[in-house]
């Protein structure tokens, strides 16, 4: 839930956030590798942020076979946007996110 909220905190609204899981398995069956690579997240949670990895060794065909893995995948799931706000809200209150931060629009929501 923490990183569909670091992600959706820089939209106006909130939204559901889908998402599914590929295994570092699969990643290599693909020819694909992930690399720990904090400094690139971009998200608007400091703590998401340090779980950011790079898909790397990425070329036309293993994109097209990654592809493909994600729309068979069976480790699909929604984080509802209540969840997202409850999570915003819990976040924000540990520091890890800052309010500032935000999208303009929702600053107003979680204003104290």
């Amino acid at each position: 839930m923490a990183i569909g909220a670091a992600l959706e905190g820089k939209r106006p609204t909130l939204h559901n956030f889908e998402f599914c899981l590929i295994s570092a398995t699969t990643l290599s069956d693909l020819g694909l590798k992930a690399e720990h690579s904090p400094s690139h997240g971009i998200t608007l949670d400091s703590e998401v942020n340090d779980w950011h990895f790079d898909v790397v060794n990425l070329t036309g065909q293993n994109l097209h076979d990654l592809a493909r893995e994600i729309k068979k995948t069976e480790i699909r799931d929604v984080v509802l946007e209540a969840e997202i706000k409850t999570t915003i809200a819990t976040r924000l209150e540990a520091g890890t996110m800052l309010l500032s931060k935000l999208h303009e629009k929702l600053q107003k929501k979680f204003e104290s």
